[in-house]
């Protein structure tokens, strides 16, 4: 690895994740990516930097640090040119990863950003969005629907969570619908043979 990425990016947490937390993410990050089990062409890299995010997050010390290092948990920066600065970013689009806004009506406005504690890890949304849109992770600005076609271990991983409570039923559905769609349709039943067949 060249260049140190985000941790909490890489494991799709926030910076105020506890440990459990932080643990649970890289057990299914690992499951998803190792390259014992993944397809993908770059599961070695992608397992690589799975692997250097968890040896930071997982040391009370390496992640105080890392965070201290790179403004993880410090006051948003405040006075009339930051003020100027985050309008201007509102109104532009600048500053937010090059996402559009999305809106949400039980959450407000979201705007795709990629941020210090993992938001937008995922990228801008692929498009065609269906459901509630999330407001907070690495899915941030991306619909329920969207996550479930990309990403369905997410909405997995989230759904127990504090987080995923208000999205739980919803949550249900994809999945529910996803497990169908994995398990394909079901067989037809058996002809009885006749006298000739």
């Amino acid at each position: 690895m060249t260049e140190e990425r985000d941790p909490y990016a890489v494991l799709g947490v926030p910076s105020t994740a506890n440990q459990e937390d932080v643990a649970a993410a890289y057990r299914a990050k690992a499951r998803l990516h190792h390259p014992d089990v993944s397809l993908e062409r770059d599961a070695e890299r992608r397992m690589a930097d799975i692997n250097a995010a968890w040896s930071i997050l997982r040391d009370p010390a390496r992640r105080d640090a890392w965070d201290r290092a790179n403004g993880v948990g410090q006051p948003a920066p405040t006075g009339p040119i930051a003020a100027r600065t985050r309008d201007r970013a509102a109104t532009s689009g600048a500053g937010t990863g090059g996402g559009a806004p999305r809106t949400d009506t039980r959450q407000g406005s979201v705007t795709w950003r990629r941020g210090p504690e993992g938001e937008g890890a995922a990228g801008p949304p692929p498009g065609n969005p269906h459901g509630s849109v999330l407001p907070f992770g690495r899915h941030i600005g991306w619909s329920i629907g969207e996550v479930a076609r990309i990403d369905p271990g997410y909405l997995a991983w989230l759904q127990p969570r504090r987080e995923g409570k208000p999205y739980r039923e919803e949550i249900d559905r994809y999945l529910a619908a996803s497990r169908a769609t994995a398990a394909g349709p079901e067989p037809a039943p058996a002809r009885k043979r006749g006298l000739f067949g």
